[in-house]
């Protein structure tokens, strides 16, 4: 059985990437890519079949990630931008 999107909605996986540039989110089918190259991927596999794959960050180090990403948009004005 295939996945069917629900009335309005687009079916699908998903992917997230942003332009830290710009702070330009961008969401589109996970099959076709990002848009352009200089995006990063905001959505990352934590767990595959049970296994652990990628290590956790401590909570220090997330804080320290956190405090400097406010500081940048602090004065921008996020965007989102649906390629789908």
């Amino acid at each position: 059985m295939l996945p069917m999107a629900k009335r309005g909605d687009i079916g699908g996986a998903k992917a997230v990437y942003r332009d830290l540039e710009t702070y330009t989110d961008y969401v589109v089918l996970r099959e076709e890519g990002p848009p352009s190259r200089n995006l990063i991927p905001l959505l990352n596999d934590l767990v595959i079949d049970g296994k652990i794959v990628k290590k956790f960050e401590d909570s220090k180090t997330i804080r320290e990630n956190v405090i400097n990403k406010l500081k940048i948009i602090k004065n921008l004005q996020p965007k989102i931008s649906y390629g789908v």
